[in-house]
């Protein structure tokens, strides 16, 4: 029946008058009848009195005398949903009668902006009547939960969310209700009832966001963060971040400032990102805290730091990075921390956010910007933490291509004219292919254009064909001619590289004499010649039957109208990903700024020649001494720049460190050379060469570097009847030395010991070894030099190594070193690595086979990683493997 009455438009118009004491009764008897213990019905009640509502509201709009009255019967039952007594029905009742009131006030039908009166709306947002006196606000305070109670949630967030609506109805105008809801959440808070106080704090805001701040209450939600998890603590953040203005935002920075490092310690996204969205507005905001105050911003940017990588969802990366830029804008003295200038190096290595650009307009503000060697010196003094080495290549390519960016030649189209004006000129390829054969040298955007030739067009290429042979035109078959033995059909096949006229067939050539050997063989070669003439010809005309297409593969390049960026654009992408390829492009990037640099310097000086990297030393010497190098790629890269920029004089223990941190030995090994090769000729730069060379396994090498490290004759005799292979010789004269008392430096008795060692194990003089390593103690971990053993080796390594191999050929005397060098993994692991094979061993003659196959795999392991990390000489070789 409501239905009809709802689709009748004649009952709301011209018969209104006549039918409104039924219409009245039926939308009184719906509400009444409207609560029901099944959702679904509940929310078709809803519905369906909402449409009854409005219908009614348009039919009376035009009513002169007390349109209000209409509506007395429909609100009155719904107060007395309200305030309905029986236990049964309650909930039910006063949760549609809550819907129901809500449902009004979004749709404008009734106005409770009156603490005692519901006024009626017209559809244009005007008041209708003098009201009905009803307190709707009072009676659903009544609804909200009693302090202490666990009962009634549902209705207790039904009726906060529809208290919430008329508070925003209301404005700015206090009512007395509103100090009646203060003192019923302050009971909530002093009774402990915390999700109570919470859900209802937060439906109330989902209206009105100023209300906590305004009520006072957002010093009692901050004060619940550390007692509450999980979602209270999150409904507690959407609380204190839920206002936006100037003040309110303010205030909460400054209340939450202190708390950061334990608030962001459980990572949780959604506190994260409400967290960092409120803190980069109210530093946007104007807000700056005292002096004393940088030091709680310092730590909560370390700790939020910890808390967000690139693993965390793109909402709290992007929150990250506004909130990195807002504090180098407000603070820039906390510019340059670690905190704050790796996640904006990381953001320009992430695509996946819409900060890239922001973040590099950030970076173009306070980086050079005239040429590329300027942005290369700003570049090296962004140096990267440990956890973003992989990402500060691609950062530093997008750095140093945003230089060239700013030119417009760089955005300028490389070919102006559009396809339809640029002039197509022949493709020279093999056009030898028969069918079946793969057209190997054919474009990808050529087709062969030899379908839809017109006979007149063929006829011609046939007749200039014939003229090189001088025959003339229309021989048939039945001609007696010697060298043609078919017509030219009219259905002659274009697919055919050579027309059967053309061919010579000896079948069908009739000879009426015999001629002599010679003749006939002279004859034979000039039709050969006279064939290969016609061949040659067709195949040149061939060629100007393929056709150039624009004819486009998703991923394909245009050919025209393409800038230098757009070129460069593909290596971007992929340098994100691909720290190899970045470690090229930025490489090269470094060169175009060394030329670049030469460049200008050769035009202002004359061609004088000076060094064109020259104010980017020390910035290459900070970099290479404080970077910890643990990703591959970037030590190639900086070991590169140290081998292209020898004037640096990049410290050679530096260059050791970051070679073994980042397995690039061989890398380390040119950068040294390089340096030597410039004139460097330090005892300190040629031991350092000699480490890596022990370490990559070039024994010789090592040794000659050793003797100009070393120039003592003692030292280097020794030295040379090891190299020449006298191990026995050069034992006796390491031991001398050894035992002497000739004040050497520490570096060089060092040396003594090791390669004594080296040739005592290599002679297999085990006793001896066992005898002077007693009561001696080996070097531990921490104090390894660069050079470490190569697994499997017999010999090499410092006395550590030493001691290693000589308890391992006497398992019966003393198996404890052993044992606590295996036991300790975390501490022993570099020596784990490297003497994984001698650890396989002890494990083997222990009968652990399980902790064999550990120790073989390490060493499998090392290899790998080794040999994936070689020089660029190798690439071949290893892709093949």
């Amino acid at each position: 029946m409501s239905a009809i009455a709802l689709e009748c438009d004649a009952l709301w118009t011209s018969s209104f008058e006549e039918n409104k004491s039924t219409l009245l009764g039926i939308i009184e008897l719906i509400v009444k009848n409207s609560p029901a213990e099944i959702s679904y019905i509940m929310k078709e009640n809803v519905k369906l009195v909402t449409r009854l509502m409005l219908r009614l509201r348009d039919a009376v709009e035009v009513a002169t005398v007390s349109p209000e009255r209409y509506f007395q019967a429909a609100l009155y039952t719904l107060q007395e949903h309200l305030e309905w007594k029986d236990e049964k029905k309650e909930a039910g009742n006063r949760l549609t009668a809550i819907q129901i009131i809500g449902s009004l006030l979004i749709n404008n039908v009734i106005d409770l902006q009156h603490d005692n009166f519901a006024f009626l709306v017209s559809s244009k947002g005007e008041r209708l009547g003098d009201g009905v006196r009803i307190n709707f606000a009072n009676a659903t305070l009544a609804c909200l939960m009693r302090p202490g109670s666990n009962t009634g949630r549902k209705l207790n967030s039904v009726a906060a969310a529809l208290l919430g609506k008329i508070m925003k109805s209301s404005g700015d105008k206090q009512h007395k209700w509103h100090m009646d809801l203060n003192d019923k959440l302050t009971a909530y808070y002093a009774k402990g009832s915390y999700d109570a106080f919470l859900d209802t704090l937060d439906r109330i805001a989902f209206s009105c966001p100023q209300y906590t701040h305004k009520s006072g209450f957002a010093s009692k939600v901050r004060a619940l963060l550390d007692k509450i998890f999980s979602e209270p603590k999150v409904i507690a953040m959407r609380l204190l971040t839920a206002d936006d203005s100037v003040e309110s935002t303010c205030a909460t920075c400054d209340e939450l400032l202190p708390f950061i490092p334990s608030l962001v310690k459980q990572k949780e996204s959604k506190i994260l990102t409400m967290l960092l969205g409120t803190l980069s507005r109210g530093l946007n905001m104007g807000l700056k805290s005292e002096s004393k105050s940088l030091m709680l911003w310092r730590s909560a940017m370390c700790a939020i730091d910890s808390a967000v990588d690139m693993e965390s969802i793109i909402e709290v990366r992007e929150a990250h990075t506004r909130l990195c830029v807002a504090i180098a804008q407000v603070y820039p003295e906390l510019a340059n921390e670690a905190a704050v200038r790796d996640p904006l190096i990381r953001a320009l290595a992430d695509n996946a956010t819409d900060n890239q650009r922001t973040v590099l307009n950030f970076w173009n503000l306070r980086l050079a910007n005239e040429n590329l060697v300027g942005r290369l010196r700003d570049v090296l003094c962004l140096i990267p933490s440990a956890n973003s080495e992989g990402l500060w290549l691609a950062a530093a390519c997008h750095l140093m291509l945003a230089v060239q960016e700013m030119n417009p030649a760089f955005m300028r189209p490389l070919i102006e004219n559009d396809l339809s004006q640029c002039k197509f000129t022949p493709v020279s390829f093999n056009v030898t292919w028969r069918p079946g054969v793969t057209r190997t040298m054919m474009p990808l955007f050529a087709t062969q254009a030899y379908e839809g030739v017109d006979d007149v067009s063929l006829q011609e290429t046939q007749k200039q064909a014939l003229s090189l042979l001088k025959i003339p035109i229309g021989i048939k078959a039945e001609d007696e001619d010697p060298i043609f033995a078919a017509t030219l059909a009219e259905d002659f096949s274009p697919d055919k590289r050579l027309p059967s006229f053309a061919r010579a067939r000896p079948d069908k050539i009739r000879q009426p004499w015999q001629p002599e050997a010679s003749t006939l063989k002279i004859g034979r070669a000039v039709q050969a010649a006279k064939q290969k003439k016609v061949e040659d010809f067709m195949i040149e005309q061939a060629k100007h039957g393929v056709k150039l297409t624009r004819e486009y593969r998703t991923g394909d390049l245009p050919d025209v109208k393409i800038s230098c960026r757009e070129l460069l654009a593909p290596f971007l992408v992929t340098a994100e990903r691909d720290t190899t390829l970045a470690c090229s492009l930025l490489q090269e990037l470094s060169q175009a700024a060394r030329n670049e640099s030469q460049f200008i310097i050769e035009d202002m000086s004359g061609g004088s020649q000076s060094h064109a990297l020259a104010i980017v030393t020390q910035p290459l010497i900070e970099f290479t001494s404080t970077v910890a190098g643990k990703n591959s790629s970037l030590v190639q890269f900086i070991l590169s720049l140290c081998e292209a920029i020898p004037e640096a004089e990049a410290p050679a223990q530096h260059i050791v460190r970051l070679a073994v941190n980042g397995n690039c030995l061989a890398s380390g090994v040119i950068a040294l050379e390089a340096l030597i090769k410039a004139g460097h000729q330090s005892s300190q730069l040629w031991e350092a060469l000699a480490q890596l060379s022990k370490s990559l396994g070039h024994d010789d090498s090592a040794l000659l570097a050793f003797v100009n490290a070393f120039s003592e004759s003692d030292t280097v005799e020794a030295i040379r009847q090891e190299i020449m292979g006298n191990l026995q010789d050069a034992s006796k004269r390491y031991r001398s030395l050894l035992k002497s008392s000739i004040d050497r430096n520490a570096r060089e008795k060092d040396l003594w010991n090791r390669e004594y060692f080296r040739c005592a194990e290599r002679l297999g003089d085990w006793e001896d070894l066992s005898e002077e390593l007693t009561g001696a103690s080996p070097g531990a971990p921490a104090s390894e030099s660069a050079e470490f053993n190569i697994p499997g080796e017999a010999s090499g390594g410092s006395s550590l190594y030493t001691a290693v191999r000589v308890a391992l050929r006497q398992p019966l005397t003393d198996d404890s070193f052993m044992e606590n060098l295996v036991s300790d993994t975390e501490r022993n692991q570099r020596i784990l690595k490297n003497l994984g094979v001698e650890f396989a061993l002890h494990a083997l003659s222990k009968d652990g086979k399980d902790a064999t196959e550990k120790f073989l795999s390490q060493v499998y392991k090392t290899f790998a990683e080794t040999w994936s990390s070689t020089p660029s000489s190798a690439i071949a070789i290893r892709r093949k493997l």
